[in-house]
């Protein structure tokens, strides 16, 4: 049993992205799938399709496709995944909630300017844009890059 289920999700995501796989499924769950669908919205997926018995649990699966953008090294027909790295900021054992003026402030002072942070939010899971546009603050699950 996977004490972490959303950092088991981003890290699968992120080592399907570096070992070159084209798709990558986790065990379903509705949080997983509003984040799967996040990220196909924000470029990061190309698809998303939920699969499985709908009676048994256990065998559902989420399929995510991981978008390839062409190789900055010049190297002709040679793809790499756009997901290049994550990190997981609130976790079980403890939690980090940020306003939305914090997010404001984070992003001002951020220099690399690549990436989302994904929250949870009473609106749903967003990214950290939506939430300083909406004047949210929530949990910070993770960013990617």
């Amino acid at each position: 049993m996977v004490g972490d289920p959303i950092a088991d999700m981003i890290t699968r995501i992120k080592n399907a992205a570096v070992s070159g796989k084209d798709s990558v499924s986790v065990p379903f769950s509705k949080i997983k799938l509003e984040i799967a669908n996040l990220l196909k919205a924000e470029g990061y997926l190309s698809a998303v399709e939920s699969s499985g018995n709908d009676k048994i649990a256990s065998a559902r699966q989420i399929k995510m496709d991981l978008v390839r953008v062409a190789s900055t090294n010049g190297a002709v027909g040679i793809k790499k995944a756009r997901i290049s790295g994550t990190e997981r900021v609130s976790k079980p054992s403890r939690r980090i909630y940020v306003t939305a003026q914090a997010i404001k402030d984070g992003a001002r002072h951020a220099t690399s300017g690549k990436g989302i942070l994904v929250l949870s939010t009473t609106a749903g899971i967003i990214t950290g844009k939506a939430a300083v546009e909406k004047g949210l603050g929530g949990e910070a699950l993770f960013k990617i890059w």
